[in-house]
């Protein structure tokens, strides 16, 4: 899915161009690498900073990020992050307090998570994760 922000982002490096040029140390043998967990906090921004790290996905196992229905404003919404996500092999939950929402669209999306955003954290586990595995659900109900 190419991304069309409404604004210009200034940045000096992208997060792939920086995970690139990890020292030797960090990285594999091979020059590979994996990234356990990545946090995002970007003040809004997230999905910009989610759709823009597209390039290292296969690295990444988790990825914990902050979610509002505000992102409308600059023409994102939690159902396209969510959609981008199983797309590339996650399954996304909001967290809660008591217990975790699966959002992974299509068998657990409902437009209402669009809507009743307020501040809150999601995560997003690549599928075959051990930690997925802990997560497993049954199929979601038919109303």
């Amino acid at each position: 899915m190419p991304l069309h922000l409404p604004f210009q982002i200034r940045y000096r490096h992208s997060l792939p161009s920086l995970l690139q040029s990890l020292p030797a140390g960090v990285r594999r043998a091979d020059g590979n690498f994996t990234i356990p967990l990545v946090k995002v906090d970007a003040e809004g921004f997230d999905p910009a900073v989610l759709y823009g790290a597209e390039p290292i996905l296969p690295q990444i196992n988790i990825i914990i990020f902050e979610c509002h229905k505000l992102w409308r404003a600059n023409n994102f919404t939690l159902r396209d992050v969510t959609t981008f996500f199983a797309q590339h092999g996650f399954r996304t939950f909001k967290i809660g307090v008591f217990f975790w929402i699966p959002l992974t669209p299509p068998a657990y999306w409902d437009d209402v998570y669009d809507e009743t955003l307020l501040w809150s954290n999601c995560i997003a586990i690549r599928d075959g994760h051990p930690f997925a595995h802990m997560l497993s659900l049954p199929p979601p109900c038919e109303y």
